[in-house]
């Protein structure tokens, strides 16, 4: 998997589902639909955070989030130089 792809939709978190998310509200989920398949997507926090200018199409790459010592978490960041 190259880790690129394109914002379909996004949502910003106000209120956390779960306790564990509590303390990181409010944050940006975004549907990116993945370069390697039309109609393969991903649901995934973007790092750049609720205020990030978005809008459909933009391209982003996959990052990882630190979540533990040893855990990481794949995320998304947008992309820089049209790499999508």
């Amino acid at each position: 998997m190259s880790g690129l792809g394109v914002v379909r939709s996004w949502t910003v978190v106000y209120r956390a589902s779960l306790l564990g998310f509590a303390g990181e509200v409010p944050y940006l989920l975004v549907d990116v639909e993945l370069a390697e398949q039309a109609g393969l997507r991903m649901i995934g926090l973007l790092l750049d955070g609720p205020d990030t200018s978005l809008r459909e199409g933009l391209p982003v790459r996959v990052a990882f989030e630190d979540v533990a010592p040893g855990t990481a978490v794949p995320a998304f960041t947008p992309a820089t130089g049209g790499s999508s």
